[in-house]
């Protein structure tokens, strides 16, 4: 199992992929879509923590943790987001293709933090 702290960490750093792709899709900054920003970034830690944290300790207690399972899982659950969260808001047939895209590079990044954090060295052995 992964130190909580790693998990937290890949949340927080994974989280930030919907704002990008908001603010990509968004015209030029403003004071208000700053503001919709960070309202975006607290949603997706919600969705990522809620979702996509306990479906990834899932998937690694059974050992299918990998990269392609964390897109295709990704992807699914920004498809079910688009089309249920965001379907007042919006435009079906725009949502869920834009949502699964950004779900699967959530879910990749996401994935990539905790295995990048998992490679890390060993302690260096100091002689006394």
């Amino acid at each position: 199992m992964k130190q909580p702290v790693t998990l937290v960490v890949a949340l927080l750093i994974s989280s930030t992929i919907p704002v990008v792709a908001g603010q990509i899709m968004a015209p030029p900054p403003d004071l208000a879509s700053l503001l919709l920003a960070i309202v975006v970034y607290g949603y997706a830690c919600f969705f990522t923590g809620v979702f996509g944290l306990p479906t990834y300790l899932l998937f690694e207690r059974s050992g299918w943790a990998r990269w392609w399972s964390a897109t295709v899982v990704g992807m699914l659950g920004g498809a079910v987001i688009g089309a249920f969260v965001w379907k007042p808001y919006g435009s079906l047939d725009i949502d869920v293709p834009v949502m699964s895209a950004t779900g699967a590079v959530t879910a990749l990044v996401f994935w990539a933090v905790v295995r990048r954090a998992g490679r890390s060295s060993p302690p260096i052995k100091r002689s006394a």
